[in-house]
């Protein structure tokens, strides 16, 4: 029954907080793996079976590359334009010419995140099995190692700032590494990290490999709790953003798919229907609606019941331990959602 009840909370809590349209963009058999658009939107993609990249141009899918004894993992395109790809069991990285598909290859052990830096434009990339993250500079050569260590290294990716976001698949943590070399945690409730993205408004997206799920979570947020964003995707793999529009590629479908991030959801609340303040918030939450009879209920992260309040604006909040919460208000049509920071 504690199950069941569980299994119902979270259906309820994606339905509340994730109204994202998921649409099919391009069959790829042969597992996709990592994705990456270039500038023109000709979207890349690497494929496990037959050790490829893929090429999706014009509504037509055609093979860049194949047969180069490994399965590529993440992409990342150069100033140059030419598609750079690691290859974990190869242990080596290479750079891949976008128009012929001539390869070179260059040593990296366990080799599997990599990300672009918008400041250097070197490549950087991850090796999970002993935590490195090194530093590939396209004018010397030469490859040098990050002072720190992250055991589990997968997914990277870039801020436009320069900040480098590591996903850790054995720690279940995103961490942060600043251009000063400073490392912090960013998120740490997110089950097998693997693939980073990040859109515009700073929302970093996280795929979770087997779990077929996407967590997102904004890099303005004083808590280091994703959201739940979008699930029952089956294998998600490598994730791109292009054009405001998410797309992961889901290995078990032989599939990349394309999730809108425009589509208005049940949990956005109209500046004009409702205001809830202070948020973060330490003793009384107001609700200013037009609408008195409402009822209110707060929910943890874990599907938790913690209060119900009738027909009252006002709720105290001050006995709650610090963290995040989930605000359901009912009103006669409508039900609105929002998560609730405690300070």
């Amino acid at each position: 029954m504690i199950m069941k009840k569980l299994l119902f909370f979270v259906t309820l809590l994606t339905s509340m907080l994730n109204a994202q349209t998921v649409s099919d963009y391009v069959t790829v058999s042969g597992n996709p793996t990592g994705i990456v658009f270039d500038s023109k939107g000709i979207l890349y993609v690497g494929t496990e079976s037959d050790y490829g990249i893929k090429k999706f141009e014009n509504n037509s899918l055609t093979t860049l590359k194949t047969g180069m004894n490994g399965q590529p993992r993440q992409l990342a395109i150069d100033s140059f334009g030419d598609i750079w790809a690691s290859f974990q069991a190869l242990g080596s990285i290479k750079s891949i010419n976008s128009l012929t598909g001539t390869s070179v290859s260059y040593p990296a052990y366990s080799a599997y995140g990599m990300a672009i830096d918008p400041i250097s434009k070197n490549i950087y990339f991850s090796e999970e099995r002993d935590g490195v993250i090194s530093v590939f500079d396209l004018n010397t050569i030469e490859i040098t190692n990050l002072s720190h260590s992250i055991q589990g290294a997968r997914g990277l990716v870039f801020d436009k700032n320069g900040n480098l976001y590591v996903a850790s698949v054995k720690d279940n943590k995103v961490y942060k590494i600043t251009q000063n070399g400073i490392l912090s945690t960013v998120v740490t409730n997110v089950k097998n990290p693997s693939y980073l993205a990040l859109d515009k408004d700073q929302n970093l997206y996280i795929s979770t490999d087997y779990a077929g799920k996407i967590y997102k979570y904004n890099l303005s947020e004083t808590t280091t709790e994703a959201d739940l964003f979008v699930s029952d995707l089956g294998y998600t793999n490598g994730l791109a953003v292009y054009n405001d529009e998410l797309y992961c590629a889901l290995v078990s479908r032989n599939k990349v798919v394309k999730i809108s991030l425009s589509d208005l959801s049940t949990a956005e609340i109209s500046k004009n229907e409702m205001v809830i303040y202070p948020n973060p918030v330490k003793d009384f939450l107001n609700i200013n609606i037009e609408n008195n009879n409402l009822k209110i209920e707060l929910y943890s992260m874990d599907g938790k019941l913690i209060l119900t309040k009738e027909n009252t604006k006002q709720v105290n909040v001050s006995s709650l331990s610090k963290g995040t919460y989930i605000l359901k208000v009912i009103t006669a049509d409508k039900t609105f959602t929002q998560k609730i920071s405690k300070n």
